[in-house]
């Protein structure tokens, strides 16, 4: 069997990686990559060339593909379909012509895709109409509808991962940093709500997911069982640290006008910081809420670690390695 990863260098990448290998040792296990240094079964290749894709002998007659190449950072709406859209559409073209056979394409799309609920009783679900509110999710949402085009030559599920945490994370580590240093500050998302995964539950619920009959050409949320507010999880993090704090809110509004100067920041040095004006909209929803029921019944999901669990795994990951 040869299994095919893109994003692999990735927070999640690399954690699906570990677990295809552990799970399925005796298969071939390729990645692809935008850049970086090269190890064994991984090609450089450029997605928005075909040509390159055409070329790459790691999409030959694959078994499986897991699609997790994309950016989750940007300020305009070109920059998130070229990187998020153009490379599943390039890579789909090239897939039917080179893995013909192909059993599954997994694609990691995103919460972000189908949008906000309406309240905290509201618990989206996947037949519901999607309605994002910013240029991540809606490149998401267009690429989750650019993998359906192929539906009759490629068998596909779609999977909606809620706020992804766990070992190795960078975006949690920022609120980790905050419990060592005895602040904590919201940004504007104390009393606002989310549905979170913990990353192995999310890996191993993608390879379930891919082996079942049952979930091809449909999509998927993946999230905990409950969802929490933003305040659970700075609470439960100061709490496993062991630290006091010192709570400091800042406004919606005063987050809005710094998230601008991000921009201009972007502009200027063509880097993306964390806080800019697409970042800013997607926080300001107060109810990021999914329901996991579909995935329980095609594929036997289960939400099997504690918001608790996860953050006290997260913290000996980052201390063991001196992320703090």
């Amino acid at each position: 069997m040869k299994i095919l990863i893109t994003g692999s260098s990735g927070f999640i990448g690399r954690n699906l990686k570990k677990a295809l290998a552990k799970r399925f040792g005796e298969s071939e296990l390729v990645a692809l990559k935008r850049k970086g240094k090269l190890s064994d079964n991984e090609h450089l290749i450029n997605y928005n060339d075909r040509q390159t894709l055409l070329d790459c002998k790691a999409c030959e007659n694959v078994d499986y593909v897991f699609h997790l190449a994309g950016i989750t950072r940007g300020i305009s709406e070109k920059e998130f379909f070229q990187a998020n859209v153009l490379p599943t559409k390039n890579l789909l073209e090239v897939l039917s012509r080179k893995s013909p056979r192909l059993k599954r394409f997994i694609f990691s799309s995103s919460h972000a895709a189908a949008g906000p609920s309406r309240n905290m009783y509201h618990r989206k679900k996947e037949s519901e109409e999607a309605n994002p509110v910013e240029h991540y999710g809606q490149s998401k949402l267009q690429a989750e509808n650019v993998v359906k085009e192929y539906e009759q030559i490629l068998p596909y599920t779609i999977v909606r991962p809620g706020g992804v945490y766990g070992p190795g994370d960078k975006d949690f580590l920022g609120i980790f940093k905050m419990a060592k240093s005895g602040i904590n500050f919201y940004f504007g998302n104390k009393d606002k709500y989310i549905s979170l995964i913990y990353v192995d539950n999310l890996v191993e619920s993608m390879i379930s997911a891919s082996l079942s009959e049952k979930t091809i050409s449909k999509t998927y949320f993946l999230c905990n069982d409950e969802p929490v507010t933003w305040q659970n999880i700075h609470e439960t993090i100061f709490k496993i640290c062991g630290k006091e704090r010192l709570t400091l809110n800042i406004p919606y509004k005063v987050l809005y006008f710094i998230s601008n100067l991000g921009n201009i920041y972007s502009y200027s040095t063509k880097k993306t910081p964390l806080l800019n004006v697409q970042k800013v909209r997607l926080s300001k929803p107060k109810y990021w809420i999914a329901s996991n029921e579909n995935a329980k019944k095609d594929f036997e999901y289960k939400d099997t670690i504690s918001l608790e669990e996860g953050v006290r795994l997260t913290y000996e990951y980052y201390s063991r390695n001196n992320y703090l």
